[in-house]
């Protein structure tokens, strides 16, 4: 199979990569990536499928939950290859504490690049500010694009394929970098992702049987934690500013008497519930025809309409509409 000469290559690219060079990360990755074996979505499951059955190997590598899944084939103390799966998700606006680049497999991708100006920081992890599209571009199979760490690489991808994969070639990275939101605000996820991964099925329940105790507990819990992490537990809990019960019950006075924090937090939070509406929406296309149509429809509500005639000429160009 041809994951076999994937394996490969992929051990060979990182340690080539690991050798110190003056050629920095980024082209090192993209002039490697280049040359990967492209693999069917079908050898990508086999390859799952005999890794999760291999029973010599007790615990199995886990990087992140970016992706669905992410799949490591290849890592070192510096560098990971990995093939990452989207199928009924695309990315939101984000960035990356690490450097490299990434190959499309399956599927074309529509990538957008983003600028962030920061005008006020209200808390530790917070930035409210002006969130601007740069660049809208559709990568098709066998394209590569480097991947740039912080600010100069704020992006969102959106697959027009489903399910779809990509290789990444790319530093292990450390820290944690910004999420965004549409289109004034950002955040650090912090340390709460691990505290609210262990406690969501808890959360899950005081939701379903007490509203009351529920509200409460949000309460008790947004004490103890940051703004930032607040923010993820927003999303998270899909607590949008219209729900009078559970908004108090998280922001505390302060936080929603700071008028600039608020109206980003207001025009974010309903961002992205128009951002989860369209992935679900997304998840039940059923073409090609279909996914692209949906990006229009989406990439229209960020009111730019220079990136829709331009994504519009990408998508006829690409013969996908």
């Amino acid at each position: 199979m041809r994951t076999i000469e994937l394996k490969a290559f992929a051990i060979d690219a990182i340690a080539k990569a690991n050798i110190c060079t003056e050629e920095d990360a980024r082209s090192k990755a993209f002039r490697l990536l280049r040359h990967a074996p492209l693999i069917s979505f079908e050898e990508f499951l086999y390859a799952i499928a005999s890794r999760v059955q291999d029973t010599s190997v007790t615990t199995l590598p886990h990087i992140h939950d970016f992706g669905e899944p992410s799949f490591p084939m290849a890592l070192n103390e510096n560098w990971i290859f990995e093939i990452i799966a989207w199928n009924m998700r695309s990315t939101s606006m984000h960035e990356h504490t690490f450097e490299g680049a990434f190959k499309v497999v399956t599927g074309p991708q529509i990538l957008n690049g983003y600028e962030f100006k920061s005008s006020s920081h209200p808390h530790n992890g917070v930035e409210v500010g002006t969130l601007k599209w740069t660049d809208t571009r559709v990568l098709n199979v066998g394209d590569c694009e480097i991947i740039s760490t912080g600010e100069r690489g704020i992006h969102s991808l959106w697959s027009l394929e489903k399910p779809a994969l990509l290789y990444v070639l790319r530093t292990v990275g450390d820290g944690e970098g910004w999420d965004y939101l549409w289109p004034s605000l950002r955040f650090r996820r912090s340390s709460v992702e691990r505290i609210y991964t262990s406690r969501e099925k808890y959360l899950d329940a005081l939701e379903a049987f007490s509203e009351k105790i529920y509200v409460s507990c949000l309460n008790k819990l947004s004490e103890q934690i940051g703004l930032n992490n607040k923010i993820y537990l927003a999303i998270q809990r899909f607590i949008r500013p219209d729900n009078t019960a559970k908004w108090p019950a998280l922001f505390d006075a302060e936080e929603r008497d700071n008028d600039a924090l608020s109206r980003a937090l207001i025009d974010g939070l309903s961002h992205l519930d128009h951002f989860l509406r369209f992935n679900e929406l997304r998840g039940a296309a059923t073409s090609p025809y279909e996914l692209a149509t949906l990006a229009l429809s989406y990439h229209s509500h960020l009111q730019k309409p220079d990136l829709v005639r331009m994504l519009h000429a990408h998508l006829c160009e690409a013969k996908l509409i």
